[in-house]
């Protein structure tokens, strides 16, 4: 009988284990990319130059905002401001919105991470 305990156990660890492994890499904790650090830089009543300075290169100027925030009975935006620049690279993407050439929002998405 204990055998068979011992075999059970034994079954259950080893099909538990890939579903676990998966769990940890899908929603555990991960590390930052350089990208992101760089996001995290950004401080809000910076110009332009400064945040371009920050990450190193031009972003593109977006005409519509896409609205990524689903929830309170509708989409809302995830950054305003009078102009959103988005900066996008290896799959990573940083929105930042100014009012006055100055930053009033931002936001960052690793379209990489589940």
């Amino acid at each position: 009988m204990r055998a068979v305990r011992v075999l059970v156990l034994a079954s259950l660890a080893t099909a538990a284990l890939p579903l676990l492994m998966f769990l940890l890499f899908a929603y555990g904790p991960r590390w930052e990319s350089g990208f992101e650090r760089r996001y995290h830089r950004i401080q809000e009543g910076m110009t332009v130059d400064e945040v371009r300075q920050v990450i190193g290169f031009d972003g593109a100027v977006q005409t519509s905002v896409p609205g990524l925030w689903r929830g309170g009975g509708g989409t809302n935006p995830f950054v305003t401001g009078a102009t959103v620049v988005l900066w996008e690279k290896d799959g990573e993407q940083i929105w930042v919105g100014f009012d006055h050439d100055r930053v009033v929002s931002k936001y960052y998405h690793d379209l990489n991470y589940l």
